[in-house]
């Protein structure tokens, strides 16, 4: 509807266009709403198959539905390829890497070597972590941004942990637990402390 209304204002304010013009803008339109739909029922499809034929436990991370669980595991494959969590951080290339541009030197940037599919789903996954407080990768967020941390870059570093969180459960095949890392610190506290 949106692009309905922005493609009748510009042919209004422009009044002149030719009518191949019109005709090509009403062309583009609707192949653009084709697509859309295309990809609607992509998206249903994906997620039946993947409630289907997947017995892991991302969806039980908050902040992952169905969709987002089904592309990172279609892209994973076997989680026992990855020896390491770096990794896998780097198969999906949010591992940091350094680069030298001229005078600039040391820049650290992300490698972007995986597929970008996944990066976009993790950053809305997290977007959506956000809204929990509890959440590990929301704590992580907050301290980060209070350091002055830039929100791409903390997003960043969020969407990695937030990829951590996927190996564990990945590996171990066990629901996902908000207070795991509270429950971790407090035995190591407790350990020392008898130490």
């Amino acid at each position: 509807i949106i692009l309905i209304e922005m493609a009748k204002k510009s042919i209004m304010i422009n009044f002149k266009i030719d009518y191949l013009t019109k005709l090509s803008i009403q062309k583009c339109c609707k192949r653009i709403f084709e697509l859309m739909k295309d990809i609607s029922e992509m998206k249903l499809i994906l997620k039946k198959e993947y409630r289907n034929i997947s017995n892991n436990k991302l969806t039980t991370i908050i902040g992952i539905a169905d969709y987002t669980a089904a592309i990172i595991t279609t892209f994973t494959g076997d989680i026992d390829r990855f020896q390491t969590v770096k990794k896998y951080i780097a198969f999906f290339g949010l591992d940091p890497v350094i680069r030298d541009s001229g005078d600039n030197s040391n820049i650290r940037r992300i490698s972007k070597k995986g597929e970008s599919l996944v990066r976009k789903v993790l950053y809305t996954s997290v977007l959506s972590c956000l809204k929990n407080k509890k959440h590990p990768v929301t704590i992580m967020y907050y301290r980060l941004t209070q350091r002055g941390i830039h929100h791409y870059s903390a997003m960043t570093a969020c969407m990695r942990k937030f990829i951590s969180i996927i190996f564990g459960i990945l590996k171990n095949g066990k629901d996902f637990d908000i207070n795991h890392e509270n429950i971790n610190k407090s035995e190591e506290q407790s350990n020392k402390s008898i130490q």
